[in-house]
């Protein structure tokens, strides 16, 4: 009978110790709503036991059990848990704070396209999204050859199979989204795009705004696709999901799904990068008020385990779970990376980092501190720091590198030469890596002519660029020169020299991405020198803007401006400071800007002669005026792999926005802003 299967037990006695036990035959549970207190047993607790095909098909959080299987060690696995994404040994946790565990494992639901489907149930009262106007999907798709000119990515449909409410599906070379039997988006000869084997990122938009709905459908971070609905537009009902085939189970798909969620709120009206890895319940803007559904993502082991769902996922057919991912080898458990900063000037700040688990390689870029500004008659700027970049150091995991980061050279009291910057480099086994040397300090005396003050030089890099120099002359004030920049070759100095226009030694743009020289001015009073724009760690952008002709650069004059930083590929809106200024309003391109302070030295009339960070040189000045600090170094590591490439600089997967960092590992150390 099927009242067999469940034994309520109140007071059980009389049980002879001959007598075996209470039995539950296979297939029944039994379930105990109290507290099993084994206190008064001073024997033990058995476990079942197993190997690892034996192990539960549909487990849950909080299962126990003994695997007689061996390890990779040849030792048997012995007790292991289940903590709702997967198996692990006991000891072993794995930490998935948010989405930065370097142990996040992101997988695929793999289709024959022959009755492989999986079916996801609705909210109680149905996909509407919530806020009806404003939605958003989202899936990883890789097509492995698709036979169907209709073939189904996805379709939500009414309970009873007979009316489709959302399709994304296959048009020939096209694929399209439609509401019911109406096509509103289509990607024309979109399929030809994304049927290469290749990983591919599609979202659907909703907005509502103005009295009028915007539907969006963006590929790989670009809009392909655009529809207005001139008044609001609102979802329409639907109760189920089936991802992989259409309504009824046909027109199965060949390839891979990974990475579907659905969120009741618009996260993308304007198109975002692709994602670097797995979406999760707060990654790009969304929440888990607004993420209705989240599966194939984080420690999704098999495609019916999911992070976020209405109800349990049915799968059909031969779908079956694949590490095959968008986030490359790895399946993107080891993607991240460690800033360090200087954080004080005259010094070089020392480091100890540990190699994260399963990291084999490394990519540093390191820009040295730039040298601090000559606070003497005719003071004279100082020279920039280098950027140094070197990829594929071989670590190991668990191993610890020593990081250096030179600190800026501090603009001494008056009548003192500017302390040169400190030098910033990674130290792998006791081989230096990525040398990007501090720029020369201000010295009115260091030698004649116009280009004077060294900037610092780079080694052990694939690429690079030199500080720009900085000059002394008579009758001026000199500028800072800029932070070096990115070359690709190594060959040369990026960052420009800062000179005066009034002795015929104009200050220079930056290259590759080096900051710009800063501004100089003559020596009359209330003339103040700049210092150089910085540079960025974040792969080659633009290069840096030389310094206005001279006097009083406020930063709100777009002609006369001090040095301007360079390399803006990481755009996170701030552009960079000058190190003792705060996050002012001042706008532009370039990292590295070097920014008004009106408090420094109690000279209202105060500049910019702080070198930008990072590297760039102070500018020089007289007593009465204000003479400049080494814009601090700086040390990125990077690693991993991002669309099955190695991040690598000076562009591949290096440029990420600060969107997308909550996504993987950051380690900071120091306090130093980022641009």
């Amino acid at each position: 009978m099927t009242e067999a299967a469940r034994l309520t037990v109140q007071n059980l006695s009389g049980i002879g110790t001959t007598l075996g036990q209470v039995s539950i035959s296979a297939g029944h549970t039994l379930q105990i709503d109290g507290i099993v207190d084994l206190s008064k047993n001073s024997g033990a607790f058995q476990l079942p036991v197993g190997n690892t095909s034996q192990r539960p098909s549909n487990p849950k959080a909080g299962y126990l059990r003994w695997n007689n299987d061996n390890n990779a060690e040849g030792n048997e696995i012995g007790v292991e848990y289940y903590d709702g994404y997967q198996w692990y040994p006991y000891g072993e946790f794995t930490e998935r704070a948010g989405t930065t565990s370097s142990a996040a494992v992101s997988y695929s639901a793999a289709f024959d396209g022959s009755g492989d489907y999986l079916e996801v149930p609705g909210p109680s009262s149905g996909w509407n999204f919530a806020s009806s106007e404003n939605w958003t999907i989202e899936l990883f798709v890789k097509d492995t050859g698709s036979s169907f000119n209709d073939t189904t990515l996805f379709e939500f449909y009414q309970h009873s199979g007979s009316v489709s409410k959302y399709t994304l599906r296959r048009s020939g070379s096209s694929y399209i989204f439609q509401e019911g039997t109406t096509t509103y988006l289509t990607h024309s000869g979109g399929w030809n795009a994304i049927n290469d084997g290749a990983w591919h990122y599609i979202v659907i938009d909703s907005r509502t705004t103005g009295g009028s709905t915007y539907w969006k459908m963006h590929l790989n971070g670009s809009t392909v696709a655009t529809h207005t609905f001139s008044s609001v537009h609102q979802a329409v009902k639907g109760d189920k999901l089936k991802i992989g085939a259409n309504r009824s189970g046909s027109a199965g798909f060949t390839g891979n799904i990974s990475n579907f969620r659905v969120t009741n709120s618009s996260l993308q009206p304007s198109p975002l990068p692709t994602p670097i890895s797995a979406l999760t319940t707060t990654s790009q803007g969304a929440s888990t008020a607004t993420v209705e559904l989240l599966m194939l993502s984080l420690n999704a082991v098999t495609p019916a385990t999911a992070v976020r769902t209405p109800g349990p996922i049915v799968t059909y057919g031969n779908t079956a779970s694949s590490e095959d991912n968008p986030f490359g080898a790895g399946a993107g458990s080891a993607v991240g990376e460690a800033i360090f900063h200087a954080d004080g000037p005259n010094a070089t700040k020392a480091y100890t980092w540990d190699v994260p688990s399963g990291v084999d390689k490394i990519h540093v870029i390191s820009v040295g501190g730039g040298g601090g500004g000559e606070a003497n008659h005719d003071g004279a700027g100082a020279g920039g720091g280098a950027l140094a970049y070197k990829n594929n150091i071989s670590v190991t995991a668990g191993d610890s590198i020593n990081v250096y980061v030179g600190g800026g050279g501090m603009a001494n009291g008056w009548g003192s030469y500017g302390t040169n910057g400190g030098n910033s480099y990674v130290q792998v086994d006791g081989s230096n890596h990525a040398y990007a040397g501090g720029g020369t300090g201000g010295k009115g005396n260091y030698s004649s002519g116009c280009h004077n003050i060294p900037g610092g030089n780079f080694s052990n890099a694939d690429g690079g660029g030199a500080g720009g120099a900085s000059s002394h002359y008579g009758g001026c004030r000199q500028a800072g020169g800029g932070a070096g920049g990115y070359n690709g070759g190594g060959q040369g100095g990026s960052g420009r020299v800062g000179n005066p226009s009034y002795s015929g030694c104009t200050s220079q743009a930056g290259q590759a991405g080096g900051g710009g020289g800063g501004s100089s001015a003559n020596g009359s009073s209330n003339n103040y020198s700049n210092g150089g724009g910085g540079t960025g760690v974040y792969g080659q952008g633009s290069n840096g803007a030389r310094g206005g002709n001279g006097g009083n650069s406020y930063p709100n004059n777009t002609t006369d401006f001090c040095g301007k930083g360079g390399s803006t590929a990481h755009n996170t809106g701030f552009r960079g400071y000058s190190n003792r200024s705060s996050n002012s309003t001042f706008s532009g391109t370039g990292s590295g800007y070097n920014r008004y302070h009106p408090s420094y030295n109690s000279n209202s009339s105060y500049t910019c002669p702080d070198g930008g960070f990072p590297g760039g040189g102070g500018g020089g000045g007289n007593s009465g005026d204000s003479y400049g600090m080494g814009g601090h170094g700086v040390v990125r590591i990077v690693y991993g792999q991002i669309d099955g490439n190695d991040r690598a600089f000076p562009s591949t997967g290096v440029d990420l926005s600060t969107e997308y960092d909550s996504n993987y590992e950051v380690e900071v150390n120091g306090t130093q802003k980022m641009y």
